[in-house]
């Protein structure tokens, strides 16, 4: 289940992913890019009126859709 611990948890693994591990060629795809996306897209989805639990996915997608996935980073 989706909840604002499991939101802390993956935002602490993004930014650790970013320190640890962020190949040096992905200079675009950066911690900052990532969290701009992520962004974006809550942005979008309180606009657009999505409720709390569905913002709450968008928020774990972001990074998601921008590259930082599991089989990525070899986990």
């Amino acid at each position: 289940m989706v909840n604002e611990a499991s939101i802390q948890k993956a935002r602490l693994h993004v930014r650790r992913w970013f320190a640890e591990r962020m190949p040096s060629y992905l200079v675009f795809h950066d911690r900052d890019h990532t969290l701009s996306v992520t962004r974006t897209a809550l942005a979008i989805g309180r606009a657009s009126g999505v409720g709390p639990h569905e913002l709450l996915l968008l928020e774990l997608a972001g990074p998601s859709c921008d590259g930082l996935r599991p089989e990525a980073e070899g986990s």
